[in-house]
């Protein structure tokens, strides 16, 4: 992805982070000496940089909407999903062994940078890899102690189908009740699905991301994949 204009760039970083801001906050971990920052132009919810220090390279987040106890759960199961050999990046702990404090006012994290490049337009073979990964994320994830409420669950989906009322397609709201009468799952955390499917001499793929219990994700990846 390209910035490509300046009002572009400051849009996507919503909290400005000054040097000795940074300088004060990296003491509380054990990553060396400061080698480069950098504002990441791409993102639309949170405030992230490309940090470089003299033990290795990561990408600091500072989080505008998200709570504590919020952070305590995501980043405890990122945690717990690297343990797990899952293969997603993994947050680093202070020196108080904390995976998020506080930045210029803003809960913030910092965590490994994976190696790689964006791929806009995936073939069925990267589909058929972000499959069999997101069926060992969700396989693994059922060991995580953590519970939280789907903050796209049923209630969600009530509120904005009652919302938007009449401006549905009847597609749309035949899709928003069948989710109601048939995923009471969808009551807990939001989960992703990945397919990639072969037909014949033609292939294609498809990737979405959608609201289902982790059992019925699995299965759904574990049936294709």
């Amino acid at each position: 992805f390209v910035c490509v204009s300046k009002w572009r760039a400051l849009m996507s970083v919503y909290t400005t982070v000054e040097p000795a801001q940074l300088e004060q906050f990296l003491t509380r971990y054990g990553l060396g000496k400061l080698v480069n920052f950098t504002a990441i132009a791409n993102g639309i919810t949170n405030s992230n940089y490309y940090l470089d220090t003299e033990a290795g390279h990561f990408v600091l987040t500072l989080y505008e909407h998200h709570s504590d106890d919020e952070l305590t759960y995501m980043l405890g199961l990122q945690q717990h999903l690297v343990d797990s050999s899952v293969h997603c990046s993994s947050p680093v702990a202070d020196r108080r062994g904390s995976l998020f404090s506080t930045l210029n006012q803003r809960p913030a994290a910092i965590i490994h940078r994976l190696d790689g490049e964006v791929r806009p337009k995936p073939e069925p073979a990267h589909c058929a890899v972000i499959g069999a990964e997101m069926a060992r994320f969700h396989l693994m994830g059922r060991h995580y102690p953590g519970r939280r409420t789907n903050p796209r669950g049923i209630d969600w989906i009530i509120a904005v189908t009652d919302m938007l009322g009449t401006s549905l397609s009847d597609a749309d709201g035949r899709s928003a009740g069948l989710m109601l009468t048939t995923c009471p799952g969808a009551r807990y955390m939001l989960t992703c699905s990945a397919t990639t499917c072969y037909s014949g001499k033609t292939s294609w793929a498809a990737f979405s991301i959608s609201i289902m219990p982790a059992a019925t994700a699995s299965y759904s990846i574990l049936r294709c994949c």
